[in-house]
């Protein structure tokens, strides 16, 4: 329909279609409301409010669209196709999964997408406005996405780093970072939030200001600026550059400076770059011949155009050193673009004379602007010695420029004998993009290669060099280095969006507008063209919307809670903790930041050996040591004892009882002397903490199997399962005899029926060998804790009512085994006695579940939301199942927005069929299987490298990221080849599996040069960094057997 239709034949077609489009996005508006003010908000989630609200949106949308059509939007492009974004509300109404983040980036996304095509309607493609209103439709589109998604808390690895270092203007890890350091403390200065989220914020801006740029870069390469904000949008909101722009890293940054410098190289071969006045195109005329006739660039005149670019992209490229040595494959494609544009001048010189006269000046100045900022690096050195107290030197300068303590890593011929990482390179790039956006961005290619040759040159070889580093380099967060091959993809994503809008632009034509004919064609194209934007970018919007709660980081604490509790604690004045890279970062954050335990010696080191020495030194120098991490081989050598969740390491036992409740329970060689109990831990306001006192009361017999600890809460499941005392350290056969052992534990708080105050409930323990099944268990009492309603919500969301109860969570799991009981957690504002919970096959909900006229009250009283639990039966079919809450008696339930009464709601699936196991694999948990471990066994010698590849399956989603360890052993059970990472070299963590996956997982065991001919074991296994928690293999009937595979094998 054309804007004549509109305008002549229908006036009134226009509002309406507009009306239409507003009414969506007002039931939007009324669900989104509804969900976040639950269960205040009901009336929003009844038709009537929702209808109303919506109405009323439609008639401000209708105004809106009289207004701007007086105005004249309509004369380019009909309103009724820039409200249309707006529909894209419906994929998310029709949705009864409560996700209020996708919600808000849908409904906001089709705001946006409406707000750039009215824009284009008035601007048209050529108006020169394009220039600064796209990046801002670029920053208006993601920032808000990055605000809403970055955390307050402290964050994890380098992230936490930067948060600590930047503020205080301290020395980051190889390779320094000066440029990001410098930066970073400009904006830990600003008086809003936490010194983690102001960080945060950085890379945010960063992000999005590198998009800006790529859509600048987008709009010098075709002039067009829907592609180029096709392009620009896509790249931020990938999953691996949108995950890197809300924590505090170095790699937004980057994308910055490489688009910036794509931006420069881009202007230097389209010949784009600034065109000198005519008052300088008169100097260049008249310049001696040492100077161009072209007007390019002058040495004798004023500095013209292209040469400004030349030295800016110098600037960019040596800036861009001082931030990520990376930066160096930005070189090659500098090089080029900078002969490109001057290759015309040096064949047009008549002798080398005259060329070295002509381009000796001009790179003396580009030598000067790239080394300049390389001054930043003065920063390592001077801030050294005020930190350090010491100067760096020269060569420890170098070596941590240069980044020496990674070049194990970088392996140049990796691309050429590894096929593992052209295989992992390809998947990470086909993960980021996808099949449609990876043909859109060969189809852009293609085409920019025909177009402008010069230019795809440039983007090609820039993408080729940082996808050729990523090849070689083996770190487990590799997707992060191939960020700057992802902005020319972005690109060329963008050319390809270009490519079919300009099938469309053929068909405009403003010479011949006076025909109605041609007014008709002209107008068809523009909604074609807009169609195509919208296309373009809508599977990226709905990704978005689906991958949010993802990458979502707003509800991380950081472990704050966690290194508060334990910066509690009475430590020892002036001790050491050792910790291991996940346990540092609060501590660290908290002593850095707030000033806790300034006393405390905290600090992580690179490896057990030189975990070992210091903590070896510091013990014989008589400091007081603490363990945050598992360090084996202690026992027997120091004695060991918890300090909360720490490790206390000492030369002395303790043999007096501190102030506990004392008890007297005999189990076994053990013996209970005491305990102190938290009802609720200030390390985690999820569990109880448990601190058990124990001392051995006779040396274990010949035959007898070292015990293990269970705890429980009385008569539920075992919630603590098989460790050793003191975090799994030290076993009681490693104990002295008179020794007072301090073993601590955290409990998860039970699931149980208790609202009100004043429940108590016992916590049980038992000794017994590992793996010995849960029923031979003879179970003691300790203490009895008092509990108090717990907070909610808890697990997924969930709006739904019943009579006196509003539901706001569900905590269920996924999977189970036919017949085992099915733990239940949900909560909810209570103004009664809760709800009951049925198991059923999906073919009966129809049955279980019918409308009803009667409507529940929706008006809840109680003022905060509880934690409850529920007895749930074990299903009783395998296969797919569902969780039906209801209300007792007669009563009825909405079961979310929009919803007519009924009799219950589905709240949860389930999938009951025990684990799904090929023959012969290996069952760990219930959550993955090891289908094949194979072994080159010709490569086990003395000094030599076993290649060990392992087949995984994933069988149920994990949140937790496992690492594999692979350990080789001689029969007197001594490690001569150890292997512990993530799978897929670092690539592939756990949570990523998907139920069903396979998992190819190839390793290289070096070995021992000291290995002699005999048996040896290959042992595979898992376990979680975090707490050094392996995974245990479990057998049909889900019972722990083992926590490892092992495979035998002999050494000629």
């Amino acid at each position: 329909m054309t804007e004549e239709n509109f305008q002549t034949r229908r006036p009134w077609l226009g509002p309406v279609a507009a009306a239409v489009c507003w009414f969506v996005g007002g039931l939007a508006l009324s669900r989104l409301l509804f969900e976040a003010a639950f269960p205040a908000g009901f009336l929003l989630g009844r038709l009537s409010g929702a209808v109303g609200l919506g109405a009323v949106v439609a008639a401000l949308g209708a105004g809106g669209a009289i207004a701007l059509g007086n105005k004249g939007y309509s004369a380019r492009l009909p309103l009724l196709v820039a409200f249309l974004p707006l529909l894209i509300n419906v994929v998310w109404l029709v949705d009864p999964v409560v996700d209020p983040g996708r919600g808000r980036f849908l409904f906001a996304a089709g705001l946006w997408l409406s707000a750039v095509l009215l824009a284009w309607a008035a601007l048209g493609d050529d108006d020169r406005r394009w220039q600064r209103l796209g990046p801002l439709l670029v920053v208006i589109g993601l920032l808000p996405v990055y605000w809403a998604t970055t955390s307050q808390a402290v964050g994890a690895a380098d992230t936490f780093e930067f948060q600590v270092v930047a503020p205080q203007l301290g020395i980051a890890h190889p390779t320094g970072y000066p440029l990001y350091l410098l930066l970073g403390k400009l904006f830990a200065l600003l008086p809003a939030g936490t010194v983690a989220w102001r960080l945060n914020l950085a890379s945010a801006i960063y992000g999005v200001l590198a998009a800006a740029v790529v859509f600048r870069l987008g709009l010098e390469l075709w002039r067009r600026p829907l592609p180029a904000l096709v392009g620009a949008v896509i790249l931020g909101l990938t999953p691996v550059y949108w995950s890197q722009a809300i924590i505090a890293e170095v790699y937004t940054l980057h994308a910055l400076i490489v688009a910036v410098a794509l931006w420069l190289m881009a202007r230097l071969t389209t010949g784009n770059s600034p065109q000198p006045t005519s008052h300088e195109r008169a100097r260049a005329d008249e310049v001696t011949p040492g100077g161009l006739v072209s007007g390019q660039w002058s040495v004798n005149s004023r500095p013209s155009p292209a040469r400004k670019t030349m030295v800016a992209l110098a600037f960019v490229l040596g800036l861009g050193l001082t931030n990520h040595l990376t930066t160096v494959f930005l070189l090659p494609p500098a090089a080029l673009a900078i002969l490109i544009n001057l290759w015309p001048t040096i064949a047009r010189r008549s002798s080398a004379v005259s060329r070295r006269q002509s381009l000796v000046p001009l790179l003396f100045q580009l030598l000067i602007a790239f080394a300049v900022p390389l001054l930043l690096y003065l920063y390592l050195p001077l801030r050294w010695a005020a930190v350090n107290g010491e100067a760096m030197g020269f060569d420890r300068f170098v070596e941590w420029v240069v980044g020496g303590r990674f070049q194990g890593a970088l392996q140049w011929g990796a691309w050429l004998r590894d096929p593992t990482r052209r295989q992992i390179v390809g998947r990470l790039v086909l993960n980021t993009w996808g099949w449609l956006y990876g043909a859109m961005a060969a189809v852009g290619l293609v085409w920019l290669l025909a177009r402008q040759w010069r230019a795809a040159l440039v983007l090609l070889l820039t993408a080729a060099g940082f996808a050729f580093y990523a090849l070689n380099y083996y770190v487990p967060d590799l997707a992060v280095f191939l960020i700057p091959t992802h902005v020319v993809v972005a690109v060329w994503v963008g050319a390809g969006a270009a490519v079919v809008d300009g099938m469309a632009k053929r068909k405009e034509s403003t010479d011949f507008a006076d025909y109605t004919d041609l007014r008709r064609e002209v107008m068809t194209a523009r909604i074609g063209r807009a169609a195509i934007f919208v296309a373009a970018l809508l599977p990226a919007l709905l990704g978005v919307g689906n991958r949010w709660a993802a990458i979502d980081q707003s509800g991380r604490d950081g472990g704050e809670a966690w290194g508060r509790g334990v910066l509690a604690l009475p430590l020892a004045r002036g001790a050491a903790v050792l910790a291991d890279s996940e346990k540092i970062a609060p501590l660290y954050y908290l002593q850095e930041t707030e000033g806790l335990r300034p006393d405390l010696d905290i600090m992580v080191l690179p490896d057990e050996a030189a975990y070992r020495a210091e903590l070896d030194a510091r013990l014989a120098a008589g400091q007081e040591v603490y363990l945050a991490r598992y360090l084996p081989g202690l026992e027997g050598v120091y004695y060991l004892r918890s300090a909360g969740p720490l490790v206390a390491v000492s030369r002395e036992p303790l043999t007096q009882l501190p102030e506990v409740t004392t008890t007297d329970v005999s189990m076994g060689p053990l013996r209970l002397l005491g305990y102190t109990v938290e009802p609720v831990s200030a390390l985690d306001g999820n569990a109880a903490g448990l601190t058990l006192y124990w001392t051995r009361t006779r040396p274990l017999d010949d035959d007898e199997r070292t015990p293990v600890l269970y705890l429980r809460w009385a008569e539920g499941e075992p919630v603590i399962v098989g460790p050793h005392p003191v975090s799994d350290s030290y076993p009681v056969n490693a104990w002295r005899t008179g020794e007072i052992v301090a073993d601590f534990h955290l409990l998860p708080l039970p699931d149980v029926a208790c609202n009100k105050t004043g429940c108590e409930l016992g916590i049980q323990v038992a000794a017994a060998p590992r793996f010995t099944p849960a029923a031979e268990l003879k179970w003691q009492p300790v203490a009895t804790v008092p509990l108090s309603p717990r907070p909610g919500p808890v697990g997924q969301m969930r709006r739904a009512f019943f009579d006196n109860f509003a539901l706001d969570g569900i905590d269920f799991p996924a999977t189970a085994r036919l017949g085992t009981p099915l733990p239940l957690r949900y909560s909810g504002y209570d103004d009664g006695e809760g709800l009951s919970f049925l198991v059923a096959p999906p073919h009966a909900v129809s049955s279980l579940i019918i409308p009803t006229d009667r409507t529940p009250d929706l008006r809840v009283e109680a003022a905060e939301t509880l934690t409850l639990a529920a007895h749930v039966e074990p299903a009783a079919e395998s296969g797919p199942n569902v969780l039906i809450a209801y209300a007792a008696g007669e009563a009825s339930a909405v079961c979310g927005w929009l919803r007519r009464p009924t009799t219950g709601c589905v709240v949860a699936e389930i999938d009951i069929s025990g684990a799904a196991l090929p023959e012969g694999a290996t069952n760990f948990d219930d959550k993955l299987a090891l289908l094949d471990v194979a072994l080159e066994v010709d490569n086990l010698a003395p000094g030599g490298q076993l290649p060990v590849t392992i087949t995984w399956q994933g069988l149920a989603e994990m949140s937790e990221d496992y690492t594999v360890f692979v350990q080789v052993l001689d029969a007197a059970d001594r490690i001569v080849g150890q292997v512990d990472a993530w799978p897929v070299q670092g690539t592939r963590p756990t949570s990523s599996w998907r139920p069903g996956e396979v998992i190819i997982d190839p390793y290289v065991v070096q070995l021992s040069p000291d290995m002699r001919p005999g048996d040896y074991r290959v042992i595979v296994g898992l376990y979680l960094l975090a707490t050094g928690q392996r995974l245990p293999v479990v057998d049909a009937g889900g019972n722990p057997v083992d926590d490892r595979v092992v495979i035998s094998v002999i050494v000629d």
